[in-house]
């Protein structure tokens, strides 16, 4: 009984040392799938954020201030203080400055964390990159965009890393690599 046993832990060794592509692909499918919508999702909001900034963000920012200052001057005693609500109005002017400045950098690097993550999740998919799936996950980790989000996307980070590094994954993509080798090689020869 136990000879049967330790030639069935020998079998399951040689098995395990070949590649089966498709436990692999099961085992990245569902991360990558769920990278892939967090990327797209990001990828709208960073859209929306970029239309709202080109087009309603100066005219809303400028109701927020007035809105705001109002409401000040309705609960401030000293109403007739010029010097309050000119500090008050510069305050508000020098965080419009900021944010005109800040808002097309964030909105850029977003967009280029949810890029990544668009094509990182594409290859994991396909099974032909583990190094853009890597980078896609950690693109995921990265805090960017809402709260609800980005725990989402850690969430789903984390287990694409998971994934990606398990053994069997990644002799899965190392064989995918060394048959697009081959193939190159074929195609060079012929």
């Amino acid at each position: 009984m136990s000879r049967d046993y330790d030639r069935d832990d020998r079998d399951d060794d040689r098995d395990y040392d070949r590649p089966d592509p498709r436990a692999a692909a099961r085992k990245v499918k569902p991360p990558a799938i769920a990278l892939l919508v967090i990327g797209i999702i990001s990828l709208l909001f960073v859209a929306w954020g970029t239309y709202q900034y080109f087009f309603t963000f100066e005219k809303e920012f400028a109701e927020q201030r007035d809105k705001a200052l109002r409401e000040e001057k309705g609960l401030n005693e000293d109403v007739n203080n010029p010097r309050r609500m000119k500090e008050t109005r510069e305050m508000y002017d020098t965080i419009f400055q900021v944010l005109k400045v800040a808002m097309p950098i964030t909105y850029a690097l977003q967009g280029i964390l949810a890029l990544l993550t668009v094509i990182g999740s594409i290859q994991m998919l396909r099974m032909k990159s583990r190094g853009w799936g890597v980078t896609a996950a950690v693109a995921a980790v990265i805090p960017h965009l809402g709260c609800l989000v980005w725990v989402f996307s850690l969430a789903f980070g984390i287990w694409a890393l998971m994934a990606l590094n398990n053994r069997a994954v990644k002799r899965a993509f190392a064989a995918e690599r060394a048959g697009d080798r081959d193939d190159r090689d074929d195609d060079d020869r012929g």
